[in-house]
């Protein structure tokens, strides 16, 4: 009975061991960059950007490093597609002119490993990219 014991408690940390990785985005704050690249390579406009995500509404806010322009403020709801999308919908009002998606409100690729947030969108010939960092 005594060589029982340690054969469970080793069980037990090897399951403790195999934790899942996350992969689904969640509730945070995330910061980090967002550029507006052409096919060509050249980049249009790119900011800092602010990300408040809450998983327990399905809310997001949006903000941007002014100085720049991009990306545009705004707020609304998400909703993940699968493990590799996710849709944004904006509920502000914001006067867009000729940048539509300088807000988020549409459905983006993204990547996330509870640290790391990466979000991309191609439009035609011009890709938007977030590169954030959980703070």
């Amino acid at each position: 009975m005594k060589k029982a014991v340690p054969f469970f408690g080793l069980i037990l940390i090897a399951l403790a061991s195999c934790k899942k990785p996350i992969t689904q985005p969640n509730s945070g704050l995330y910061r980090g960059s967002f550029f507006q690249i052409y096919d060509n390579g050249d980049t249009n406009a790119q900011g800092i950007a602010y990300l408040s995500l809450n998983d327990g509404n399905s809310s997001f806010q949006m903000s941007g490093d002014t100085n720049t322009g991009a990306p545009y403020p705004c707020a609304g709801t998400y909703i993940i597609n699968n493990s590799t999308q996710i849709t944004f919908t904006n509920t502000t009002s914001f006067d867009v002119g000729f940048q539509p998606h300088y807000l988020l409100d549409t459905t983006y690729t993204y990547t996330f490993d509870n640290k790391n947030f990466t979000l991309d969108f191609v439009d035609d010939t011009t890709r938007y990219e977030y590169n954030l960092l959980r703070d």
